[in-house]
């Protein structure tokens, strides 16, 4: 290394998943034996970074079905899972109110990995319809592995036509980010067909008949939707 000369190499170091606050990163030269180095201080180097929690959340919404009847209902199953690395606590939950849809109840909630399901209420963060449209469900514990999983039932408009679109998304809490975002949202589309219950009466109103006689019946259609 001649006065003048210089070196330059890369190290590649992964992160620890449960690193918190910041990390720092230290690179010494020392001379060899009999030189010395008038200014020792600036042969030490030191990174320091902040760590900033990753957690990727990937959710899926489906009801099992291709297609759903007018007037009819749907149950879909709703599901969060963080693959981490980092824990995603306080994680919100939003299902917006979309049109041709109306959301009727919420079933039990299934934890796994450590995972802890939103508590069912009416207070703020708590599971019920109307916070889950507003996307203010909080799931408490969320660690990296964890998952949670509930349905949701709603009735299909009568007048509706063509397609309902229903979508389910997990955001991380504040300070945690998501390195693909794209899976934290899931979106089910079935088309809607048309139902009608037709009722049919047939009745001449009469208690027998006359042979070699006639006899008139009134029949009834009704279209019930």
């Amino acid at each position: 290394l001649p006065v003048g000369g210089s070196i330059s190499f890369t190290v590649t170091a992964h992160v620890d998943a449960a690193a918190g606050g910041n990390v720092s990163n230290t690179f010494r030269a020392a001379p060899p034996a009999g030189v010395a180095d008038p200014t020792p201080a600036n042969a030490i180097a030191t990174d320091t970074d902040p760590v900033t929690p990753a957690a990727d959340l990937v959710v899926t919404k489906t009801n099992g079905a291709v297609s759903v009847a007018s007037g009819g209902m749907t149950i879909y199953t709703l599901t969060v899972t963080n693959n981490g690395p980092s824990a995603a606590n306080n994680a919100t939950l939003s299902d917006p109110a979309t049109v041709g849809l109306t959301k009727t109840a919420i079933g039990a909630c299934t934890a796994s990995g450590g995972a802890v399901c939103p508590t069912v209420g009416a207070g703020a963060g708590q599971m019920n319809i109307a916070n889950l449209e507003a996307g203010t469900v909080v799931v408490p514990t969320l660690p990296s592995g964890g998952s949670i999983s509930f349905t949701v039932t709603a009735d299909v408009a009568t007048a509706i036509g063509g397609s309902v679109e229903n979508t389910f998304t997990a955001t991380p809490p504040s300070g945690v980010t998501d390195p693909t975002p794209a899976d934290a949202t899931a979106t089910d589309t079935d088309p809607v067909y048309p139902q009608a219950n037709l009722v049919v009466t047939k009745a001449n109103g009469v208690g027998s008949v006359v042979s070699g006689g006639t006899t008139t019946y009134i029949v009834t259609l009704i279209n019930n939707g």
